[in-house]
């Protein structure tokens, strides 16, 4: 997916994040680094963020393939695989920065919610659009 993936950030974990004892970087923390890799996504293709519709996520796959030691530095690589009516899919490549050491995959799938009434919303069109430029339209399957 790494190859694949046009969109990119760094981030070395910090001691806080090892499982105690073992010099291993938590498990658990990968989830709070996409989140940070899926912001700098956003940001770089101009995407705000607006609190109605709300992004929720819905469903997420976690493969892990290798640990990551304390003081290494992560390469998170993103990029979106699928756009839906009011759902889309992003996938997070996680490698050790510095040898491309695989170290875990997240498969995660968003939808649109209205605030106020609780339901899926169509995606916005101007967002659907800033992904197939960015991605191209052969990268992205679009339902």
């Amino acid at each position: 997916m790494a190859q694949e993936a046009r969109f990119s950030i760094n981030l070395k974990p910090r001691l806080l994040e090892e499982r105690p004892g073992t010099g291993i970087v938590a498990a658990e923390y990968f989830l709070i680094y996409h989140v940070d890799a899926w912001f700098a996504y956003e940001d770089k293709l101009g995407i705000p963020r607006v609190p109605n519709p709300l992004e929720v996520m819905v469903r997420t796959e976690i493969n892990y393939t290798a640990p990551l030691m304390v003081g290494e530095e992560l390469k998170i690589w993103a990029r979106t695989t699928r756009l839906g009516r009011s759902s889309w899919t992003m996938e997070f490549q996680f490698n050790e920065a510095d040898s491309g050491r695989a170290i875990a995959t997240i498969i995660q799938t968003y939808v649109n919610l209205d605030l106020q009434t609780g339901r899926s919303v169509p995606l916005d069109e101007e967002f659907k659009q800033k992904v197939i430029a960015f991605e191209g339209k052969e990268n992205v399957e679009v339902a």
